[in-house]
């Protein structure tokens, strides 16, 4: 008899749900033969006995031998609830559920939306996800880092449990080939907490830099200064080409195109008349750093004229006119843009940016200085051309990831006027600020993070660096509620979760 998890070692999953459908995933183990055969069964019920679609389909050598059925069919009624399972080589996986899209057109009470980011799997066990896979959510959306490229960066990793340390195929410290990266998600994917929060919820996912290079931006990557040399074509290529196979996205990569048009991962998902849903893509598009490739330009630093050039672009001027376009014409109550990176200013004194970063030697003690232009703060121009655009649009919320922290705060527009609430979640795994400092041996900080921040930073409420986990909104149509949600600790298996922090956000009157 064959052992099922032995055929479906690495889960099954769904993802980017539609009001008749979803994309559903899994994976087979490699066959040195023929492509092997595939079959899918969804049902109205957990233990699979009402079956209302089914079909069959094949895993192959040119797609790592993953399968993604993009399931559209009019026995799937809006906003209910399936279950779903694969079979193959005489196994059947075990059974994930999703939930279908509310009709676009229909009235929704209410919506429960889970969301988090940064999950370096060197860093620390997924509690976090686990947690979120037994939350009360609808849908999960993923905000990127869903892997780390490297495995031994000594900047941010090393500090998780002994167990999750490893060690690329090739001996290489960051991913650079097609099979480095493939290699990194089946071994992200036979985690069995990811595998949890795949099987039970729904997920919507974009990328980040770590799915590519760190502080990635078009085909180039930071690791040195050189521009030129640091463009590797193949290298993005390969990153999108795996991102697209092991993410249950609706999404297509084109092999014979050029690397910055082999795939699109921009795109929306309406949830009734109450909300909208935009996700964008910060790195594919963007211009490079504006000060720099140095790493003492990038980060802790006072910044340059090139910040304000506006013919700088994170977004690209396409999917920045189809950004605004939806956020601005949306008739939905609540507007939110899953974006990657911070997008309010966020500055820190310089006397404690001496502390998180070795380079920032020459920062003046007293002087307020950018944490990173890798974020919006780099592209101050753009910025303010998007604030600009919905600062008459009611009811846009901005959610984040990135930066592994719990922030809370608001977006203004350069004459002051309030633009959106933005909301970030702290990471799942990926090391944080409190982290960095007590790995670096630095003296404790002398009162809390929101108190040091406040004064550079008036637009924010709350900032907390100290704790891993994920957040949930709960949307209505009076109000918006977001618990900020951690864990007790990353590197035992045994936790506990509580609620870190509460943000509500009235709905706009009408």
């Amino acid at each position: 008899m064959i052992d099922p998890a032995s055929v479906f070692a690495w889960g099954v999953a769904s993802g980017d749900p539609a009001p008749d459908g979803a994309v559903l995933w899994t994976r087979v183990p490699s066959s040195p033969t023929a492509p092997i055969a595939v079959h899918w069964q969804v049902a109205t019920d957990a233990a699979m006995r009402d079956v209302v679609a089914g079909g069959r389909t094949s895993a192959g050598a040119a797609s790592d031998w993953t399968v993604k059925v993009r399931l559209r069919d009019e026995a799937l009624r809006p906003f209910t609830t399936y279950w779903y399972r694969f079979s193959a080589l005489g196994a059947t996986s075990r059974v994930g559920r999703f939930k279908t899209l509310p009709d676009p057109a229909s009235p929704l009470r209410r919506l429960r939306l889970g969301y988090l980011s940064c999950q370096d799997y060197t860093s620390g066990r997924f509690n976090a996800l686990r947690d979120l896979a037994d939350a009360d959510v609808d849908y999960v959306i993923h905000l990127g880092d869903y892997i780390y490229e490297t495995v031994r960066d000594p900047r941010f990793q090393g500090i998780g449990p002994p167990g999750r340390r490893l060690q690329l195929p090739g001996g290489r410290e960051q991913a650079e080939t097609l099979d480095d990266y493939r290699w990194l998600y089946r071994t992200y994917r036979r985690d069995p907490d990811l595998q949890r929060l795949h099987e039970r919820h729904a997920v919507i996912a974009v990328w980040d830099d770590h799915e590519f290079a760190n502080d990635g931006y078009g085909v180039h990557d930071t690791d040195t200064s050189d521009e030129a040399a640091n463009a590797d074509p193949r290298r993005r290529s390969a990153a999108s080409r795996a991102w697209s196979e092991y993410l249950p996205a609706d999404v297509s990569f084109d092999p014979d195109a050029d690397p910055l048009d082999q795939i699109k991962i921009y795109r929306r998902f309406v949830f009734g008349d109450l909300a909208e849903l935009v996700l964008t893509d910060e790195r594919l598009y963007r211009d490079g750093p504006p000060c720099g490739l140095d790493r003492a330009q990038r980060y802790a630093t006072v910044g340059c004229a090139a910040q304000f050039d506006r013919h700088r672009t994170m977004l690209g001027r396409e999917q920045r006119r189809w950004l605004i376009d939806h956020l601005t014409t949306s008739t939905r109550r609540w507007k939110l843009w899953a974006n990657e990176t911070m997008v309010m200013p966020f500055k820190l004194p310089g006397w404690l940016a001496r502390q998180l970063h070795p380079h920032a030697g020459d920062v003046p003690m007293m002087t307020d200085v950018h944490v990173s232009l890798d974020q919006w703060d780099g592209f101050h121009a753009e910025r303010s051309v998007v604030a600009d655009a919905l600062a008459d649009v009611e009811g846009v919320v901005v959610l984040t990831g990135d930066l592994h922290s719990f922030i809370a705060g608001t977006l203004c527009a350069d004459d002051g006027r309030a633009v959106a609430t933005c909301l970030m979640v702290g990471s799942a795994t990926s090391a944080n600020l409190a982290e960095m400092i007590a790995r670096r041996t630095l003296p404790s900080l002398p009162l809390p993070l929101t108190r040091l921040v406040a004064s550079a930073n008036p637009h924010l409420d709350y900032v907390n660096s100290s704790a891993h986990g994920f957040n949930v909104l709960d949307i209505d149509r009076d109000r918006l509620r977001c618990e900020m949600m951690v864990v007790s600790g990353v590197r035992a298996p045994v936790h506990f979760n509580w609620r870190l922090h509460t943000v509500e956000v009235r709905a706009p009157a009408r």
